[in-house]
């Protein structure tokens, strides 16, 4: 299964294994039970990973008495640096047999229900379910959907690319329905309990990858790869950032996705400047360092790995 980026410590396998370019769930899980050998043997048929005689050495990567740091780092330090770059180029990363790395592709889409992977329950629209009020509602909407989300992918391709926590500022923005609405504590509250139902409750492994999306200060698709929100700093962290804050502090989730528009931001009257000296002044999200290294990783305390909306590093 894989593993879940459950509390700050544990989910430090987010950081290694997709932030450090590996994929989450990629390494083949050599068990010690009885059904290690049918897995391995259903790998086999696949042509992901060459089977191993009962006395050879595992080596670290494969030792699942190590930690998720332990084994990380260890496959990394395996993989050359095509090989890694390759995992962060597009959203289909490409298997790595000698190593026995299956492929993995990043893009699935969950947002009420499992999307373009044939048959599936179907929920209502997003804003629809935040007009419940029903935390427990959505935590069961989305529980059922990462069900079905296993029962379609298993052991791969479980990064979901939802939910939508931008507000809902203008009824033009042509993608409400996607959202929770204009309140960022009502989205916080949904969108949190999407994230746990998702990625369920299990100390060690997770069921599904949520992406909380879109980051940051996203609700125009008119200008979506060459716009510019422009705000001053309390607004943007009071309103435009704060369920990304409860959620990402509340509920852990895997990962984030940049948006495609740039952002400026002010402070005092003045273009605020990073932490790294970067001018936050029509600065796309992707590249943004306030937004994911100042705010993001070191406010929030976000470990996770950040995707890019489809084509937004280009904008880059």
């Amino acid at each position: 299964m894989t593993q879940k980026f459950c509390g700050k410590k544990a989910r430090q396998l987010t950081a290694a294994f997709i932030a450090s370019v590996m994929l989450t769930g990629a390494v083949p899980v050599l068990n010690t039970s009885s059904d290690a050998k049918a897995q391995e043997n259903v790998q086999e048929e696949a042509g992901t990973v060459q089977t191993q005689s009962d006395d050879t050495e595992l080596l670290p990567y494969q030792d699942t008495s190590l930690s998720f740091e332990e084994r990380a780092a260890d496959l990394v330090a395996r993989m050359t640096l095509e090989e890694k770059a390759a995992q962060t180029a597009a959203k289909n990363a490409p298997a790595i047999d000698r190593l026995g790395v299956h492929s993995y592709y990043y893009w699935r889409e969950g947002i009420h229900g499992v999307a373009r992977q044939g048959v599936a329950t179907s929920f209502p629209s997003s804003l629809a379910m935040s007009n419940t009020w029903d935390r427990q509602l959505m935590y069961e909407v989305m529980d059922i959907t990462s069900t079905e989300a296993r029962g379609k992918n298993n052991r791969y391709d479980l990064n979901y690319w939802n939910p939508t926590i931008n507000m809902a500022r203008d009824p033009r923005w042509g993608r409400n329905e996607e959202s929770y609405g204009e309140d960022p504590y009502l989205a916080a509250e949904m969108g949190g309990n999407a994230v746990k139902g998702m990625q369920g409750t299990d100390d060690k492994y997770i069921k599904t990858i949520t992406t909380l999306k879109h980051y940051a200060a996203n609700n125009c698709e008119g200008e979506r790869q060459t716009g510019t929100s422009v705000a001053n700093e309390s607004t943007m962290r009071e309103y435009y950032l704060r369920a990304f804050r409860d959620i990402t502090e509340n509920y852990d989730p895997g990962a984030v996705m940049s948006s495609y528009n740039g952002t400026t931001i002010y402070r005092d009257g003045e273009i605020l400047s990073s932490s790294t000296g970067q001018k936050i002044d029509y600065v796309a999200s992707s590249a943004n360092s306030y937004l994911i290294n100042d705010v993001l990783r070191r406010t929030y305390g976000f470990d996770g790995f950040v995707v890019g909306d489809c084509g937004a590093w280009d904008n880059a």
